[in-house]
């Protein structure tokens, strides 16, 4: 017997995994789920360890999505209506989650020391010949911190006004 017993197959356990309330709006996967909101999918995953919930749906109903990221048309990273999965690269899965909200860029990164008012003023500092030694200390984060906001390597996607 499996890991999960009480599952007769795949499909089985999808379907006591998910939340389905009707055929065009998310379906939520309702077992656990990943700090990032993702589903994890547990059926005979002892073998390969944890899979994204999502991604074995895509494969359960279109085919395996092979080395193809599987995106949300809807944003909600839970969702496992198959209707609102499309497969697509590293770059239209990136430009999907800026469109939904859901990108973990800027002060929702989870190791994000400063946020988005900081960073704007930091640019301005920045703009007005203020020494970056000067800025870091003022800010509590290092001078090399500051000198990739001027480089425009983190926090790019600020622009002041």
């Amino acid at each position: 017997m499996g890991r999960n017993p009480k599952y007769v197959n795949e499909f089985d356990y999808y379907l006591q995994k998910t939340d389905i309330q009707s055929p065009t709006k998310c379906w939520e996967w309702s077992g656990s789920t990943k700090d990032c909101g993702h589903g994890m999918w547990g059926y005979k995953s002892y073998k390969n360890g944890t899979k994204i919930a999502s991604r074995e749906t895509y494969r359960l109903f279109k085919g395996d999505p092979t080395n193809l990221f599987v995106c949300h048309s809807c944003g909600n990273a839970k969702c496992c209506n198959p209707d609102h999965l499309y497969l697509g690269t590293a770059k239209q899965n990136q430009e999907d989650r800026v469109k939904h909200s859901t990108s973990n860029r800027g002060s929702r990164c989870g190791t994000a020391k400063l946020n988005e008012n900081e960073v704007l003023e930091i640019k301005k500092l920045i703009k007005n010949k203020i020494k970056l030694i000067d800025i870091a200390v003022k800010f509590n984060v290092s001078e090399s911190t500051i000198k990739a906001i001027k480089q425009n390597r983190n926090w790019a996607h600020l622009k002041p006004d």
